[in-house]
């Protein structure tokens, strides 16, 4: 039976010739035209609807359009009733052919739509970009209301050469986003009036003029952490510096090891009951500015444009490892409160009696949502974007409200959810960093 299966197989190959066994397989027949209903336009495209007619030797709906000299395609699905068209440049109308297409390849006469495209997102993105000063350097801002890919380039006015004396603008950052409402700070800039720039460049490479912006930065310092400790009171955590036979204790939340393979970064006991609290001696009184938090991971890059502490940079594994990011014990609503003058008392357990709270604060993804991610093995990234990987490493930052002014020694932390529960749980944090200026 087997031979016989095998024999017919064969002569079924051998009819076949030269024939490409690629080619479309089905009615040859032109499906209907669809019918144009409405149009949409877009910055840079157009969302066409239409209906689709009844005919069942439809399989899917094409548009073929020309963008800077070139034609494109684009296919939707049977299932759907519009296409995207996009990519193009300017505001002037365009033709978009819409053809019905079989199983066969077999395509229908062309309905003709003109469509009128906004200006193109990453114009609009610039139109936008606002560009102030801010806690150590500049922060811009912009709305990208389609979610398009959008590089940001940030350049900064510098003496390119000291014995010529020639200028120019050099790139200081390069961000990738397609964050609907975007916002990002370039730190580590000196207290003097200096020129900002920011360029945008879609995914076609097209890129935008300069948006400029003369600007004083903010005076601002990153505490440094080798004046911290922890200060046990009786509403911390308890065992909260001993878990883990003290590899994940609380000065893991300063030891200037962030993503990298040997940093182990706070544990709070796995069964500790929510709130959870930690006080901190900075050593020293500061008004503070920000405060940044990052989670637990490890990856092979390496940033030292971030912090000034660790000195070796962000980043530097062997690995990466993103199991802990936006799930289990990350932090995703916390208190932080402060006090001043006088060590508080250790043996009071009335929090709001020593302490001002300083603030609310959420750490939620990048696209603002706060859905736990899928991440479950080293060297993976589950469900995380690309835009919440650019988040964890350059960390999340808690701004000081403008109406805290108070100057602060004593931190507490309040940990009152965490992605993986509100009742109880760990927490897990690789560092905090304080910034702002001393108060002599």
């Amino acid at each position: 039976m087997k031979a016989k299966i095998f024999i017919a197989a064969f002569l079924l190959a051998a009819s076949c010739g030269e024939a490409d066994m690629n080619a479309p397989f089905g009615n040859k027949t032109p499906p209907e035209k669809v019918t144009l209903r409405d149009v949409k336009n877009m910055p840079g495209a157009a969302v066409i609807f239409y209906d689709r007619p009844a005919d069942v030797n439809l399989k899917y709906v094409r548009a073929v359009y020309t963008v800077d000299g070139e034609q494109r395609v684009t296919n939707a699905s049977y299932y759907t009733d519009s296409i995207l068209v996009e990519g193009f440049s300017d505001t002037t109308e365009q033709w978009v052919n819409l053809y019905s297409v079989s199983y066969g390849d077999a395509a229908s006469e062309p309905v003709p739509v003109a469509i009128h495209p906004r200006k193109p997102s990453y114009l609009h993105v610039i139109d936008m970009m606002q560009i102030e000063e801010t806690y150590g350097g500049i922060r811009i801002t912009s709305t990208n209301e389609l979610g398009a890919p959008i590089a940001y380039g940030v350049c900064k006015w510098e003496e390119t050469d000291s014995v010529t004396h020639d200028s120019g603008w050099v790139e200081k950052s390069m961000i990738y986003s397609k964050a609907v409402n975007f916002s990002y700070a370039l730190r580590k800039q000196k207290p003097v009036e200096a020129k900002f720039a920011v360029f945008t460049k879609d995914r076609w490479g097209r890129r935008s003029s300069l948006k400029e912006a003369t600007v004083t930065p903010w005076e601002e310092y990153q505490c440094d952490p080798k004046t911290f400790a922890w200060y046990e009171t009786s509403f911390d955590t308890p065992g909260n510096h001993t878990y883990s036979g003290s590899h994940h204790g609380t000065p893991a939340l300063w030891d200037d090891q962030v993503g990298k393979s040997g940093s182990y970064g706070y544990h709070s006991p796995p069964a500790s009951t929510f709130p959870q609290m930690i006080t901190i001696d900075l050593g020293k009184k500061y008004t503070l500015s920000r405060i940044v938090l990052h989670g637990r991971f490890i990856f092979t890059g390496s940033r030292t444009d971030i912090l000034d502490f660790p000195k070796t940079g962000i980043g530097g594994g062997n690995v990466t490892d993103y199991r802990y990011i936006f799930k289990d014990g990350y932090p995703k609503n916390l208190e932080i409160w402060g006090r001043g003058d006088g060590a508080p008392n250790r043996n009071n357990k009335d929090l709001s009696a020593q302490f001002t709270k300083i603030g609310d604060f959420s750490l939620p993804r990048a696209d603002g949502s706060f859905v736990p991610s899928t991440v479950s093995a080293q060297n993976n990234v589950g469900d995380l974007s690309s835009d919440d990987i650019d988040l964890i490493v350059q960390g999340q930052e808690f701004q000081i409200p403008g109406t805290f002014s108070d100057p602060v020694r004593y931190i507490v932390i309040n940990v009152l959810e965490t992605y993986g529960s509100n009742t109880s749980g760990p927490v897990m944090i690789d560092q905090l960093s304080f910034f702002g200026a001393e108060v002599r």
